[in-house]
């Protein structure tokens, strides 16, 4: 049996990622579909809107046939750090075989070809990098001026700019490093799809066709709105899940994070901000100037975004801040072809032995019960008191006893 990954958030799931996944399976002609999966914290720097084992059992109903959790360091790092640890993740796991991914371009090659470029710099793409960091320009501009003149093709230049294309060709790139041999004999074989519906960024739901995250994201936090905007927008089953959460556990945004931000802002104890990952030194310096400012998580990253500082930036810094994590698990990742601890989300009774490969590795733990799992472990610790953390902010905006993360078992269909 052949087995597809995929490596999402689900934020929330959605028709769009139900089609991702029976087209993942029909292309690649796999049998089962595992999923790496952020936590309760995702990469735009926030809280999820419902939490992870709400969206694992909305995956397994949509088609999935494993959840497993992407851990919160990797899962609210920049897409390259997300990208590398996912597909680490399904590697690890000794059974996948292809990774797809939605994406605007779904030519393949093309993919390879940008993706070889930016895991191998010329020198010419080194030095009119370092010449455009110099300028002042931000990193993303700063290689996009590098990749245009070592390529002379501003339409490959222009596949880089589209959040779903840059993750793609981040998914390929950890693929490629994973099989130094090179393409031909990849690990896991990569499987794009056209990404289709309404824009990344469209933040209003468009009847008719499928609606982006972050519109479907604005009905749910809109204070005056009901579920009633996610009709024909997200499975039926997967409704339902809603309905039956909705303003009493979900949904939880970034300003949810503002009384815990202030209070670590403020920590006596912490005198240097920078040793909190993604918060370099001109950011740090900013956050001295309003950290005695109460103010939203929102408010603060609008007021601290920058052109070296884009906002998704700042709230992972600022993320990062708050749950206290530190850029020490980037070193661990890039030391190992595979993850040291796997935590099993979800899973299908009738696709048990998809777990017999890594419960069977010396190299990775599969965590099933927290209460059990090695909590000396750094990712493993890292997991629980965040997951720790959004529990208490369902208890804080909700009410809602959400019960112990320690206590949290899988789902299991």
């Amino acid at each position: 049996m052949k087995t597809v990954g995929i490596i999402a958030e689900f934020n929330p799931f959605h028709c769009g990622h139900e089609y991702i996944i029976n087209e993942a399976k029909r292309i690649s002609g796999a049998d089962r579909c595992v999923i790496a999966m952020s936590g309760d914290f995702v990469q735009r720097g926030t809280p999820a809107v419902c939490d992870k084992s709400l969206r694992a059992r909305m995956a397994l109903l949509s088609g999935a046939d494993a959840v497993f959790e992407l851990p919160v360091p990797y899962a609210t790092a920049s897409a390259e750090i997300f990208a590398e640890a996912g597909v680490k993740l399904l590697n690890s796991l000794g059974n996948v075989d292809f990774i797809a991914f939605g994406c605007e371009c779904p030519d393949i090659d093309i993919l390879f070809k940008i993706a070889d470029i930016l895991n191998n710099e010329s020198e010419l793409f080194k030095s009119v990098l370092q010449e455009k960091l110099k300028e002042g320009c931000s990193f993303p501009a700063a290689r996009d001026a590098a990749f245009e003149a070592e390529t002379g093709d501003p339409s490959l230049t222009a596949i880089l700019r589209s959040p779903n294309n840059i993750l793609a060709i981040e998914y390929v790139r950890a693929c490629l490093k994973l099989s130094p041999a090179g393409r031909e004999s990849l690990t896991l074989r990569p499987v794009a799809i056209k990404r289709t519906g309404s824009g990344y960024h469209d933040d209003t739901i468009v009847r008719h066709m499928q609606s982006s995250a972050t519109a479907l994201r604005a009905a749910l936090e809109d204070p005056d709105g009901d579920t009633g905007e996610l009709i024909g927008q997200v499975p039926d089953e997967v409704l339902k899940l809603i309905d039956e959460n909705y303003r009493r556990t979900l949904p939880i945004t970034a300003d949810d994070l503002s009384p815990m931000l202030y209070l670590r802002l403020n920590d006596p104890a912490i005198t240097d901000h920078t040793v909190f990952a993604d918060v370099n030194r001109d950011l740090a310096n900013a956050l001295s100037k309003y950290k005695n400012e109460p103010c939203t998580f929102t408010e603060l990253a609008s007021k601290l975004k920058s052109k070296n500082n884009n906002y998704t930036a700042v709230c992972r810094a600022l993320l990062h801040l708050t749950l206290g994590i530190g850029p020490e698990h980037i070193a661990s990742l890039k030391a190992s072809d595979t993850l040291p601890a796997i935590r099993l989300l979800g899973l299908k009774r009738s696709s048990s032995e998809l777990l017999r490969p890594v419960s069977d590795s010396e190299h990775t733990e599969l965590i099933t019960k927290p209460a059990d799992a090695d909590r000396t472990q750094p990712l493993t610790a890292a997991g629980l008191h965040a997951s720790g953390i959004y529990r208490q902010l369902i208890r804080a905006r909700f009410g809602t006893d959400p019960g112990s993360e320690l206590t949290c078992s899988p789902v299991i269909l």
